[in-house]
């Protein structure tokens, strides 16, 4: 039931790719529901952009991912099917690396739990079926033809559609200047755009989650990442549309692409590295020497007869935590605030189920699936501060 007043039962700080999916997640149970986000809808300046994002259910971070991957295919089905947007495109993924790496270990250990339906095949076999792409002989190609991208802004913005649908009231362009703790437990949240009173918090606050939660010592590191797009020769254009999404490691860096799409062009992107953020208002966004170098060497290797032409780039922001494992749990101390934080650059896939968690741990009824994510779990010196 819906609340009476000016408290809400939810308030969600942050409407990025995680807080969005929180703020549908808490709307759709038919209470009273505040998103507040201090940028226009489906933004730029975070984390949440940049055309594409890659799904997939053979997880080399850890097999207790893959349940969670798959529940969030279905997820998106589901929003696709409530709103009636295309989101998400399983057009395939091929991830490569050496017998030794962290990537083929990590991927053949979760297929081995899970019993994944996946291909394998060495370098020689993944250049024969894909000869525009290079490939090292010793190298392990593993095909999963379920995987594929999603539509990231589309996503974003799906989620507060279809919350506003639910009854959630969201507020754009609102600054959050301070939050905290009332006698009667509820929480009041001053903003630019006055006060609010609400008895559950969800912070989802993406790069802005140190400077949120300073109470705590999560330890997160804010990287910068740029994405580039590339056009190639138009006798190539349609093969190259036709490629799967790809990954490869190779001496501990990771590079990742999309295929060509259709007024956008081929995104290539290097998941290894980053420069340290201290700032995220400050972000540098503009396309450096270096951010374009490493990635055309990448894209000279395995891309080698291919003449690629800079088309676009952009900025965005990985949120780092220690382990480079999500943070999905109650506040330490107050048992209505839930955290998502930490998504390391591969949170965005899970959104729906990170954010229906995030509502059931204010509730007392959460997941125990993502017990692994808890920081009660992970970081001990968390709850004896």
């Amino acid at each position: 039931m819906k609340t009476g007043g000016n408290v809400y039962d939810f308030a969600v700080m942050g409407l990025g790719g995680i807080g969005s999916a929180a703020f549908y997640a808490a709307a759709k149970t038919g209470v009273r529901v505040l998103g507040l986000e201090r940028f226009d809808p489906a933004h730029s300046f975070g984390s949440s952009h940049g055309v594409t994002r890659i799904i997939r259910t053979a997880y080399y971070e850890h097999p207790n991912y893959v349940p969670l991957a798959q529940a969030s295919i279905e997820a998106w089905r589901a929003l696709e099917d409530f709103t009636g947007m295309q989101l998400m495109r399983l057009n395939g993924l091929l991830q490569v690396g050496p017998v030794g790496g962290s990537v083929i270990k990590g991927l053949q250990a979760s297929i081995e739990e899970h019993q994944l339906a996946v291909e394998m095949m060495d370098g020689s076999e993944a250049a024969r079926r894909y000869p525009k792409i290079g490939f090292r002989s010793d190298e392990i190609c593993i095909m999963e033809l379920t995987a594929g991208y999603l539509l990231v802004e589309d996503c974003v913005q799906s989620h507060l559609t279809a919350g506003t649908m639910c009854g959630g009231q969201a507020e754009f362009n609102t600054q959050v200047h301070n939050w905290h703790c009332q006698p009667d437990g509820t929480i009041e949240i001053q903003t630019s755009k006055g006060n609010f009173i609400t008895k559950n918090l969800i912070v989802t606050g993406g790069p802005w989650s140190p400077a949120i939660l300073t109470d705590l010592n999560l330890n997160l590191r804010v990287v910068r990442k740029p994405q580039i797009w590339y056009e190639v020769p138009e006798n190539i254009k349609g093969e190259m549309s036709l490629l799967p999404c790809f990954l490869f490691e190779d001496d501990d860096n990771c590079f990742y692409g999309f295929p060509r799409l259709e007024g956008v062009g081929m995104k290539v992107a290097e998941h290894s590295g980053g420069q340290d953020i201290t700032e995220p208002d400050t972000l540098d966004r503009t396309l450096r020497q270096t951010d374009t170098e490493r990635i055309e060497a990448f894209l000279r290797f395995r891309f080698p007869n291919i003449n690629f032409d800079l088309v676009r780039s952009s900025v965005c922001m990985y949120t780092m935590s220690p382990d480079k494992h999500f943070i999905v749990d109650r506040h330490p101390h107050h048992q209505n605030i839930a955290i998502g934080a930490g998504f390391s650059g591969h949170g965005f896939k899970f959104a729906p189920v990170i954010g229906e968690q995030l509502v059931r741990l204010c509730d007392g009824n959460e997941f125990s699936s993502m017990d692994f994510l808890k920081l009660s779990t992970r970081f001990n010196s968390v709850n004896s501060q």
